[in-house]
């Protein structure tokens, strides 16, 4: 994943957020309603292990001294077919305004920020010199000072980043550590490991938006304070954050949408890269399967050679592929770190194979030369993605196809 760069503000250290993000007669404005989600589907998952010797042995046919596949694990491990389909999500939306400032940094006035996922809903409501939330951290009702927020902000960030770190590090078992508030539940449920690591970023992603509400931000450059959160998360926020800068300035329309002037597409080819279409901060796992392909040639070998030569044992068979499979096993081997796991050990979804996806654009724009405002619909499709998810507690890798879909909705208006 491309490295964060965060640098620290000394005024932003000294001063109230609200106070350093002060509005100037050369700032230009916009009101904003935002909201972004995504749907996940099992298609089909398995244990790394299980996985892994399916590929290598698929369509070796090797010949066997013995009728009996009970005593071959090899001869077709396929994944379950499971079809779950969990809720569609759409955990953060976002309302306030934005002001651009004409040396490129621009800071974010939120009115309010909603978070929701299958176990919980929140909401935070900011007022000139309140905060009231609803909701959140197992608490019906809350309101205090701006500065009693951050003291409270950084107890939820704290447990927030607790329970993330126990879903996506190895674990001595699978006790959760003590927590305050609601998180999504944890089960064995085909892919809700992975159901839960997206849901506990968007989370963050919306404790780090209300961190840095009122403050200065560059495009590139984020508060040092920032650096306590997972860098997926960080990417998570500015991701979505950027999207309203590109409204306000008209370049999120992809090239595609802009070809006719109508700024509307469907069905457009998806490379899961523009800006204009939301998309997880997996990493490329594609280095998993390439090794693959010279232990599978040595497989094929050896079934040919047993065709050829009146056969294999069954035991001498599965030593091959065992052998096979041990050495590719270390790319995914887990270590338990002997203290508290941290950041640095986070094991993130990882994606191995993706097919072609296609997404919609359309929006409604209103120019002065300049945006006057802005209504954006976007939605991605990725019909098939073969990710690699950690399953912390058992310490294990496990490997599912997945239908995917996001979209985010954006909506800005000069003031």
């Amino acid at each position: 994943m491309t490295a964060i760069i965060i640098a620290f503000a000394t005024a932003l250290s000294s001063q109230d957020p609200e106070e350093s993000g002060r509005t100037t007669t050369a700032d230009v404005t916009f009101a904003f309603v935002a909201q972004q989600g995504w749907s996940l589907r099992i298609l089909s998952e398995g244990d790394f292990r299980d996985v892994v010797e399916s590929r290598l042995t698929r369509d070796t046919q090797p010949r066997l001294l013995t009728t009996d596949w009970r005593l071959s694990r090899s001869a077709e491990v396929p994944t379950s077919n499971i079809g779950v389909a969990f809720p569609r999500v759409e955990p953060i939306k976002i309302e306030g305004s934005i002001v651009l400032r004409p040396d490129g940094k621009y800071t974010v006035f939120f009115g309010r920020i909603d978070y929701w996922d299958d176990t919980q809903s929140w909401r935070i409501e900011f007022t000139d010199n309140k905060v009231r939330t609803s909701g959140l951290g197992g608490r019906d009702k809350w309101t205090g000072t701006r500065a009693e927020w951050r003291r409270r902000l950084e107890s939820l960030e704290d447990a927030a980043i607790e329970q993330y770190l126990s879903a996506v590090t190895p674990q001595l078992d699978e006790t959760p550590p003590p927590r305050a508030g609601k998180v999504p539940i944890i089960t064995a449920d085909a892919g809700r490991r992975l159901f839960v690591t997206c849901s506990l970023e968007e989370q963050l992603a919306a404790f780090l938006m209300a961190r840095v509400a009122g403050a200065v931000l560059d495009q590139k450059l984020w508060p040092a304070e920032c650096a306590k959160y997972p860098p997926a998360v960080i990417q998570m926020a500015r991701s979505m954050l950027e999207r309203l800068l590109l409204q306000c300035s008209d370049e999120l329309a992809p090239s595609a949408a802009r070809a006719d002037g109508r700024r509307r597409v469907e069905g457009q080819a998806w490379d899961f890269r523009g800006r204009a279409v939301p998309w997880f901060q997996w990493e490329d796992g594609s280095s998993w399967l390439a090794g693959m392909e010279e232990p599978r040639r040595r497989l094929a070998e050896l079934a040919e050679q047993s065709r050829t030569n009146g056969g294999i044992g069954v035991a001498a068979w599965q030593e091959a592929v065992d052998r096979e499979v041990r050495q590719l096993q270390q790319n995914a081997r887990v270590v338990v770190p002997g203290r508290m796991p941290a950041l640095t050990d986070a094991l993130l979804p990882r994606i191995l194979s993706i097919k072609k996806g296609s997404y919609d654009y359309t929006e409604e724009i209103c120019l002065d030369g300049k945006v006057k405002s802005s209504d954006v619909r976007t939605q991605g499709l990725a019909p098939e993605v073969e990710v690699a998810f950690f399953q912390s507690g058992a310490n294990t890798w496990k490997i599912a196809r997945a239908r995917i879909e996001t979209w985010y909705v954006g909506k800005i208006k000069r003031k």
